[in-house]
């Protein structure tokens, strides 16, 4: 029978991610935001300074704290001040945020880390600006460059994530060499670490992420073609976090409900970072419940149980493979 210890608490967790606006500078292609705002769905919403204090004080202490949803989280007019709360709480290792850089300044940066940020991961799609138009649209490629560059120097280490789909799939090792130069001109003795994450075509709905997303076949010609670049760029750490699309293997589950839960914008838990919506825990909200009592509660253990017998669809094409982390847990 599964671990029991698995099914407690967590006393700390790996990974707490708090979506901290649901607004948003540009359009991704496979975004949900962006589907929703075409659909005329979707609502704009920044989590308040308030709102957030209390979502730490209700959450378990954590290793990685990360600010991010959604939204584009560096638009929300509180984050420095909530990034040092999060620092004065000491609840914290490590904190950072995914952002697409464009919106701020470099002195911006400077005020986030001298609040208690640790690392910033910058996605980059494209430097070439048709590609990066159909990819995140509005994206502005000359000071995304710039601010690239302005990030790894307030910082001295960045994270660049990249989301590769059909869009942009055969100019990612243009946009790899472009990141590896960076890295040569400003910090040649240390490397920075890449992050390629396809989107996986497994749905059969009809909207516009089937067009975008890769096959089984264009996975594995990634993965080929990032392995084959990569002794020539010694700047970058490169990991592609591709799952096949296949269902993981009896005994085998993610252990990232289990771990790492995922706080909406209106105060919400999720199993994870896959998962926005708050049916999951059938609307679980943390800014009412505190974290502990609400994972002891019938409804997040009757989920977590389900999960590690069945699976769940939200894992469905996730780009993170980490489905044997609970192999021995899972195992009858």
């Amino acid at each position: 029978m599964p671990r029991e210890e698995l099914f407690q608490p967590p006393e700390q967790l790996r990974r707490l991610q708090i979506e901290v606006t649901t607004l948003c500078n540009l359009f991704c292609q496979e975004c949900s935001r962006t589907i929703g705002v075409q659909a005329g769905t979707w609502n704009d919403k920044h989590l308040s300074l308030k709102n957030f204090r209390t979502l730490i004080e209700n959450s378990p202490p954590a290793k990685i704290l990360v600010l991010q949803g959604v939204g584009e989280p560096t638009l929300n007019p509180e984050l420095l001040e909530m990034t040092a709360y999060a620092r004065a709480s000491g609840r914290f290792q490590y904190i950072t945020l995914n952002t697409n850089a464009v919106t701020r300044t470099r002195p911006y940066f400077r005020q986030l880390r001298e609040a208690g940020m640790d690392y910033v991961c910058v996605s980059v799609d494209s430097f070439n600006p048709d590609v990066a138009e159909r990819c995140r649209s509005g994206t502005k490629v000359a000071k995304l460059k710039r601010l690239l560059r302005d990030i790894y120097a307030e910082f001295g280490h960045i994270v660049i994530s990249v989301v590769a789909s059909k869009l942009n799939m055969f100019d990612i090792p243009a946009t790899l060499e472009e990141l590896n130069a960076i890295g040569e001109e400003m910090f040649p003795t240390q490397k920075f670490t890449v992050e390629i994450m396809p989107v996986i075509n497994y749905k059969t709905e009809t909207s516009n992420q089937p067009r975008t997303m890769l096959n089984r076949d264009e996975i594995q010609m990634l993965g080929d073609m990032v392995k084959l670049i990569g002794s020539a760029l010694p700047r970058l750490i490169m990991i592609v976090n591709s799952t096949t699309i296949k269902a993981p293997k009896p005994g085998q589950r993610c252990g990232r409900p289990f771990y790492s839960p995922f706080i909406t914008v209106d105060g919400f838990m999720t199993p994870c970072c896959t998962s926005f919506d708050p049916a999951s825990y059938r609307h679980t909200n943390i800014l009412m419940t505190p974290m502990a009592e609400a994972w002891s509660g019938p409804v997040v253990q009757e989920w977590l149980r389900r999960y590690l017998r069945e699976g769940d669809d939200i894992c469905k094409g996730c780009c993170f493979d980490m489905g044997s982390l609970l192999r021995e847990e899972a195992a009858e």
